[in-house]
């Protein structure tokens, strides 16, 4: 699906979908659980495809008719992989991680030799592969950064029939997503002891499914005088799931106002352990240097954003994100120089530095984000300051992480042209 942006503002209330990275983790946990129901599950591709994945662990077949290979449905949603990998080893049954063509081939082999080396075995290491064996506990000490699959393990390990130990050698590459994953593991009663980095977890533990809202099994109308009982209309085990909202969807839109639309959110939390809730802070930043190293999703709307001033702005601490020729950066630098305006990348300047000379406006064009998501909703917003409108190709990648992003601008009053 292409779609083609005008010029203009947006204004109105949005409803922002659930923080993707914290949906990710309860939806595995609350599989685990029994949860029958994951309010926001399919709010994005990427949590559809852990919810399919986790089902996949514990779904039961007609007739007990057990298959040789049970069939993990990963999709495109690499974090969904990693962090299932551990927990498939709390069956000690076969799995088949599939997974969508963009991500075959994908050499996992430093995650899956640390989960040979505590019982688990693979067929091959390479996406998609067959996991087999049974987790065991003891003493884990890895020099992995990889933040899903440390998850993944911390997830796994207190549910082992015995306790563990879990050591990082070295600073994981996304801290932030290692907090979520405690706390999540704390809404349903299981405990990580020890400090960041050096954990001590005790086996046997269980997940419990939160409780839901008080009398939710209740149902009633003024216009009627029957009210359903309790267990006559009962609640689906889950319901008291709750995720907050996403703060890197919201980003767009916060960038949006930036640009004088008016836009309206709630649920966004101040004390939130997601990385993007510093974008305001971030766009204050503009027109001097502003350090990415933490915030990769924020790359592509910081750099539409630093098109609107007039002046230099530098985004430092690219590097790490700055590998192959369809990288982020690369599309970042790429979507800015199409619509018009200045950027370049200098590898060699802090950490690897993207370089926007602003002008004020940006003349627009068309995108192709080659199937990254945050570079194609970070080039629907650059049409508020385009003189000519934005045509976004594949803009359907966006699914990834919201589903709904251009229906939304639709109603937000972006006049939007569909060419599916």
């Amino acid at each position: 699906m292409d779609v083609r942006i005008e010029p203009g503002k947006y204004w109105g209330k949005v409803n922002l979908p659930p923080s993707r990275q914290e949906m990710h983790r309860k939806i595995i946990i609350g599989t685990l659980a029994g949860a029958g129901r994951i309010d926001g599950s399919d709010d994005c591709d990427d949590t559809k495809s852990s919810f399919d994945a986790s089902y996949g662990l514990v779904r039961t077949y007609p007739d007990g008719k057990e298959p040789k290979v049970r069939k993990l449905r990963c999709g495109a949603s690499l974090a969904a992989v990693k962090m299932i990998m551990p927990v498939s080893g709390l069956f000690d049954k076969k799995f088949l991680f599939d997974v969508k063509d963009e991500l075959k081939g994908l050499d996992l082999k430093a995650l899956t030799d640390v989960l040979c080396a505590h019982g688990m075995s693979f067929e091959g290491s390479s996406l998609p592969f067959v996991s087999s064996g049974k987790l065991q506990p003891g003493k884990y000490e890895i020099d992995l950064t990889d933040a899903d699959f440390i998850s993944g393990l911390l997830m796994a390990l207190p549910m082992l029939g015995g306790d563990s130990e879990l050591k990082l050698l070295n600073e994981p590459a996304n801290r932030a997503a290692i907090e979520i994953t405690i706390k999540a593991l704390k809404d349903f009663e299981i405990e990580v002891g020890g400090t960041f980095g050096d954990w001590i977890i005790k086996g046997g533990q269980k997940a419990v499914l939160p409780e839901p809202p008080k009398k939710a099994y209740e149902y009633v109308n003024p216009n009627y005088k029957h009210k359903f009982k309790k267990h006559q209309n009962p609640t689906s085990p889950g319901l008291g799931i709750k995720c907050e909202r996403d703060w890197s969807i919201a980003a767009n839109y916060i960038v949006a106002n930036y640009f004088g639309s008016d836009v309206a959110m709630d649920g966004l939390s101040d004390e939130s352990l997601q990385r993007e809730k510093c974008i305001g802070k971030a766009l204050e930043g503009l027109g001097g240097k502003v350090d990415v190293s933490e915030i990769p999703s924020l790359i592509p709307l910081l750099a539409v954003a630093a098109c609107k001033l007039n002046g230099t702005t530098e985004l430092t601490g690219c590097g790490a994100f700055a590998d192959g020729e369809k990288s982020r950066v690369v599309l970042t630098v790429d979507m800015i120089n199409a619509l018009g305006g200045d950027a370049k990348y200098d590898g060699a300047a802090d950490g690897g530095t993207i370089i926007i000379k602003g002008t004020g406006s940006l003349k627009g064009g068309k995108v192709d984000p080659k199937g990254d998501h945050r570079v194609a909703m970070a080039a629907s917003i650059a049409a508020h300051i385009s003189e000519k409108g934005i045509d976004v190709l594949g803009a359907s990648c966006t699914s990834k992480s919201c589903l709904n992003f251009f229906m939304d601008g639709t109603w937000l009053g972006a006049k939007m042209y569909y060419n599916v």
